[in-house]
């Protein structure tokens, strides 16, 4: 059965507090087993006798199965925005490992959604002249073009 701590939290919700604590126990089971919904009743404390109405319960429940899984996700989200930042302020991270989490962080602060780059990281030294040449074209040809430089008028 799910631990009673973790019941008492989840009923703290104003959606889940009506329920019942077997209830929520089994869902919670059902959630962390894979939907094994027999097995989840058993283990939260139904009776054996009664396994078989498992699985109507849970489809009957689907709006409170939904409420628990977006608790449940919804407790990771810290640490999981700590690794995006702790990656992206990394001094090892590639720069376009950087870009990436810069543009997630910006998504989900709700900023226009990220541009998606693709970026190649290739040593000069490993470049062949004829690379070189072309990289130095588009390079220039940006440089040059009428949106790249700005005029001001008086």
């Amino acid at each position: 059965m799910a631990f009673p701590k973790r019941i008492a939290l989840i009923k703290k919700e104003p959606a889940l507090a009506a329920k019942s604590d077997l209830l929520l126990a089994f869902l919670e089971e059902y959630i962390d087993n894979g939907g094994k919904a027999q097995e989840a009743w058993v283990t939260a404390g139904y009776a054996e006798s009664t396994k078989k109405g498992a699985m109507a319960v849970a489809r009957k429940e689907h709006s409170t199965v939904q409420k628990l899984i977006s608790l449940k996700i919804g407790s990771h989200v810290p640490s999981s925005i700590q690794i995006i930042v702790d990656l992206m302020s990394a001094e090892k991270t590639p720069a376009a490992v950087k870009l990436k989490c810069a543009q997630d962080i910006l998504s989900r602060a709700g900023y226009d959604a990220a541009i998606d780059y693709t970026i190649t990281e290739k040593p000069v030294t490993d470049m062949t002249n004829s690379e070189l040449d072309t990289e130095l074209t588009k390079l220039l040809g940006k440089a040059m073009s009428p949106q790249a430089t700005s005029t001001v008028e008086h």
